[in-house]
């Protein structure tokens, strides 16, 4: 990374222990939090494998995602090879408020610096959108999940994309990859 990419970097981490001082992360165990686990971690393995090698090592990856996503995350960072470490220390996982109040301090609004990657739940989804996933129907005491994630930087680099799950209660089940979601700009 070039000087300004490393400060930029050194100086997300900083403002990010400094946030999580007065906002620790808030880690809660649940049949429905290890689900979201499951499929968060299953997308970051796959993200990391197809995805994270072709990124830029000159820019930083802000990783965004709930605070079970940025806690698994850093627990996979700390298993990590040391030459995987080389390769990937210039990421940091971090919630999107985190990225949103950093950004606004130190702006990368053409993404010279870095990458956002997001990878989060939505869950609940409000029984008022049920009717744009009407094509695959779940049952009555059951909830629909989207597992949203993107990436946000230079060139071609975007993408959005939403994954449709069906929660039991007990399991979450794909439905389908790559809905398209209709909710209206706000």
């Amino acid at each position: 990374m070039n000087d300004t990419a490393t400060q930029w970097l050194t100086g997300l981490r900083t403002f990010v222990a400094e946030y999580r001082r007065t906002h620790p992360l808030l880690i809660s165990v649940s049949t429905e939090e290890n689900q979201k686990e499951v499929i968060l971690r299953a997308h970051w393995k796959s993200w990391m494998r197809e995805t994270a090698i072709s990124l830029s090592s000159s820019q930083v990856v802000a990783f965004t995602s709930s605070d079970r996503g940025i806690q698994m995350i850093e627990s996979e960072v700390a298993t990590m090879l040391p030459s995987e470490e080389d390769r990937f220390g210039n990421l940091i996982p971090l919630r999107e408020i985190e990225y949103r109040l950093w950004t606004k301090q130190r702006p990368d609004p053409c993404f010279e610096i870095h990458v956002n990657h997001w990878s989060w739940i939505k869950a609940p989804v409000p029984k008022q959108r049920w009717r744009e996933f009407a094509r695959w129907p779940i049952k009555e005491a059951h909830q629909y999940w989207l597992h949203r994630t993107g990436t946000s930087g230079p060139g071609d680099t975007a993408t959005r994309c939403a994954h449709l799950y069906e929660w039991s209660g007990i399991k979450a089940v794909l439905l389908q990859n790559d809905v398209s979601e209709q909710v209206q700009q706000l």
